[in-house]
């Protein structure tokens, strides 16, 4: 998403309805998905937004793939 006077990228963070709603009180994520979906593809771009507005984010990794791209 773009802001649509300036052209600049717009952060924007799914858990913040949820959050101001009081319907949830954490961030967690939990993506699934068959082989070849893009879970990875997605998980990776979500982390580098996050890290790029200066968020804290804990990975918990059962395979070795993040470890290998955050090499």
């Amino acid at each position: 998403m773009v802001d649509r006077l300036t052209g600049k990228p717009l952060h924007l963070d799914i858990s913040d309805l949820p959050m101001k709603r009081g319907i949830t009180t954490n961030r967690n994520k939990f993506v699934l998905g068959p082989s070849g979906s893009g879970k990875s593809f997605f998980m990776n771009h979500l982390v580098r937004q996050y890290y790029e507005q200066g968020t804290h984010v804990v990975l918990v990794d059962t395979e070795t793939l993040i470890r290998a791209c955050a090499r």
